[in-house]
C-alpha cells in the first residue's frame, strides 16, 4: 500500500515508530561506543588491580537489547504501514505489557522521566485503533482474505 492511499494517523504512527527505532539504533550504537571506551579504561587500569568488566558486559548487553528493539519497531512500522492487522494486534499487545512496566517503573521510582517513555507508545496506539485507521486495517485484511 503506498502512503497516499494510507489514513494520516496510521501514517504518523509509522512515522513514530520509525523515530523510536532510529533512537533505539542510536542508543544502541553509544552503548557499543561506550563499552570500547570502558575496555580502554580497563587497559588502562588494570594496573592499578581495577576491574570494569562488569560494566562492559552490562553495556554491550544494553547495546544488543536496544539494536533488538530498533529492529522490532522497524518491523511493525513496515508491517502497519502495509495496513497488517496481526502485526497491529502484536504490537498492541507489546504496547500494553511496555506500559504497564514503565507505569509500575515510575510509580516505585518516583521518576517523571519514566512516564515520559510511555507517551510515544500510547499516542501510536490510539492512532493505529482510531475508526478511520481500523478501517484501513480492516480492509488490508479483507483483501488478503480474497487473495488467499
Amino acid at each position: 500500500m503506498s502512503n497516499s492511499l494510507r489514513p494520516t494517523p496510521v501514517t504518523v504512527a509509522v512515522v513514530l515508530l520509525w523515530i523510536q527505532a532510529a533512537l533505539a539504533l542510536l542508543l544502541a550504537l553509544v552503548a557499543f561506543a561506550g563499552a570500547a571506551n570502558v575496555t580502554a579504561l580497563t587497559e588502562q587500569s588494570a594496573a592499578h588491580g581495577e576491574s570494569v568488566d562488569h560494566l562492559r558486559t552490562v553495556m554491550v548487553t544494553a547495546g544488543v537489547v536496544l539494536l533488538i528493539v530498533a529492529v522490532i519497531n522497524a518491523l511493525f512500522a513496515s508491517r502497519i504501514g502495509r495496513g497488517h492487522h496481526t502485526a497491529r494486534l502484536v504490537y498492541t499487545v507489546l504496547a500494553v505489557l511496555g506500559i504497564v512496566g514503565t507505569v509500575a517503573s515510575a510509580a516505585s521510582s518516583g521518576q517523571a522521566t519514566h512516564w515520559a517513555s510511555a507517551i510515544i507508545p500510547i499516542v501510536i496506539l490510539i492512532l493505529i485503533w482510531l475508526p478511520e485507521s481500523s478501517k484501513e486495517f480492516f480492509r488490508q485484511s479483507r483483501s488478503a482474505d480474497v487473495t488467499s
